[in-house]
């Protein structure tokens, strides 16, 4: 557990480094004048889920790029792991599914943030490798509902039927009456928002086209969330995740123009 004043030293320090990166490599200057835009769509992974990613980027230098972007990230706790239901469909016809046992609640981030791109290498300006600094920071909104699965609920020695349960029901633990995971859209009644802040810091591998229109990237670098109250995954531990570090590995395809 990070205590609350070791969380405060952590953000401070991430603040600062990117306050002395900007300063230092993305000064704007007159040189190496290049007018571009562009935008790039990919797929990130990390310990902590999946996320899809949109970004719009323009440069006025050949060795620095400026942008923002959008991601979807779906949210899945390290100790998440999928088992197959042992219920059976004993009460008629169900689509049965894999579920996560002790799952409490599903989490979407939705994320607004800027990103700053700096060269570092340029191995070989025509259809070779560069190597590139980038810098992400915004804003991200938690989207979180409960986790529901479908249990049996038994009337006498035959009779029986199926209902919804989550973490706050008795069933939810009996693995002996799951019989399925319920539908990702089960509990869009009960949506809870946790607003907070994201910053990562990561190396980007470029490669060009010989027209220098076609980009394909290769990243990895380490992301962190900070939730102002906090989001709960997983009934153990029953407590809330604020802060959210964590590794990443990213995989994108982008267009860009000179104008």
């Amino acid at each position: 557990m990070i205590k609350e004043h070791s969380l405060r030293y952590i953000i401070a320090a991430w603040i600062l480094t990117f306050a002395l990166i900007e300063v230092s490599l993305f000064a704007q200057d007159d040189k190496n004048i290049l007018m571009r835009k562009g935008w790039e769509v990919g797929v990130s992974f990390t310990q902590w889920g999946t996320a899809f990613n949109f970004l719009k980027r323009w440069a006025k230098t050949y060795d620095k790029w400026h942008g923002w972007g959008v991601a979807l990230h779906i949210v899945k706790h390290p100790r998440e792991e999928k088992v197959e239901p042992i219920a059976g469909a004993r009460c008629g016809p169900v689509s049965i599914k894999p579920y996560v046992f002790g799952k409490a609640y599903n989490v979407i981030a939705l994320s607004l943030f800027g990103v700053r791109d700096k060269m570092l290498f340029d191995e070989a300006p025509i259809n070779g490798v560069q190597v590139w600094l980038r810098l992400k920071g915004g804003v991200v909104a938690a989207l979180q509902k409960p986790y529901y699965l479908i249990a049996i609920s038994l009337r006498g020695d035959t009779a029986c039927s199926y209902f919804y349960v989550d973490y706050q029901d008795p069933d939810f633990y009996r693995q002996d009456r799951i019989v399925s995971r319920a539908s990702f859209w089960k509990g869009f009644d009960k949506l809870y928002f946790r607003p907070g802040v994201l910053m990562s810091m990561g190396l980007a591998f470029r490669w060009e086209t010989k027209t220098k229109k076609r980009v394909y990237q290769i990243e990895a670098g380490i992301r962190m969330y900070y939730f102002y109250e906090g989001i709960r995954i997983m009934v153990v531990p029953d407590n809330s995740i604020r802060f959210m570090p964590t590794t990443y590995l990213a995989l994108s395809i982008g267009f860009q123009k000179t104008y």
